[in-house]
Order: C-alpha cells, then sequence, then structure tokens
C-alpha cells in the first residue's frame, strides 16, 4: 500500500476551494429558494381559460401579505414576523420555516386578464388568487362558410 503524505499548504489549498464551492453552492439554492418561495401551483381552466394561483402560506396571517397588480404583473409580498421564542426558553438547533420578507412577481397580461375581477381567499394556509379571463380575449369559435353550397 503506497501512502503518501499531502503537504499542508496544499491541504489547507484544497480544503479552501472546497469552501468557495460549498459557499457558491449555497448562494445558488438560497438565490433559488428566494425565487421560489411561497411555493405554489399555477392551474388553467381548460374550457374558459381562467387562471388560478394557489401558494402555500401557512402560518401567515392575512396581514403579512399583500396582492397587488402592476404593469401585467401579479405581485406578492410577504412580511413574515419574527418568531419569539424567549418566553419558553427554547434555543433554536434548526431553523427551516422561513421568517423574512418576500417579494415576488408573476406575469399575468392585463389585454388578456381581467384583473380588476380578481378574487383572493386563504383557506387551511392556501392562498387562491382567481383571475377570469376577459370577455373579448375568451376563446371563439368561428363557422365555416361552405361556398361550395348555394
Amino acid at each position: 500500500m503506497n501512502t503518501q503524505l499531502i503537504p499542508l499548504e496544499l491541504f489547507n489549498a484544497l480544503f479552501s476551494d472546497l469552501d468557495r464551492g460549498v459557499f457558491q453552492i449555497q448562494n445558488s439554492l438560497l438565490s433559488f429558494y428566494d425565487a421560489n418561495y411561497p411555493p405554489f401551483d399555477l392551474s388553467i381552466d381548460e374550457s374558459t381559460k381562467n387562471i388560478q394561483f394557489e401558494f402555500a402560506v401557512a402560518g401567515l396571517s392575512i396581514d403579512d401579505i399583500d396582492i397587488s397588480f402592476e404593469d401585467d404583473y401579479l405581485k406578492l409580498n410577504i412580511k413574515a414576523k419574527e418568531r419569539n421564542d424567549d418566553c419558553f426558553n427554547w434555543k433554536p438547533i434548526k431553523k427551516g420555516i422561513r421568517t423574512s420578507y418576500s417579494k415576488t412577481s408573476y406575469y399575468i397580461p392585463f389585454a388578456k386578464y381581467d384583473v380588476a375581477k380578481a378574487t383572493a381567499s386563504i383557506l387551511d394556509g392556501i392562498l387562491s388568487i382567481f383571475v377570469p379571463i376577459r370577455e373579448d380575449a375568451k376563446p371563439k369559435k368561428i363557422e365555416i362558410k361552405n361556398l361550395n353550397e348555394k
């Protein structure tokens, strides 16, 4: 068995590069995490073409959530509150419940969807936003005339 000792400088350089790589991966994951918070489903009614967003917002109150439409975008702002566990003398071991601010936007073409008639509701930690299609944007069937028949 051939065993070689690695010089200390090489060892430190290897782990320094590894640390930088892990840090870059962590930053990438954090930006991915921010872009995908809160988790959501987007559905379209195939017959009417109305759309519905469903956001997982368990633990948030209505006062923590702002919804607006601006420049062809649905804007969702979440202001989660810091939890205060001090009164129970709890020391966190792992914190996985998000308590930060989130601001996300979703493209909704105003020419196609009637944002003035949009509605929002919350039930069991799911925020639903319904956006109906504009009447003039609904699919229309075009009748074909047979010019061979008189």
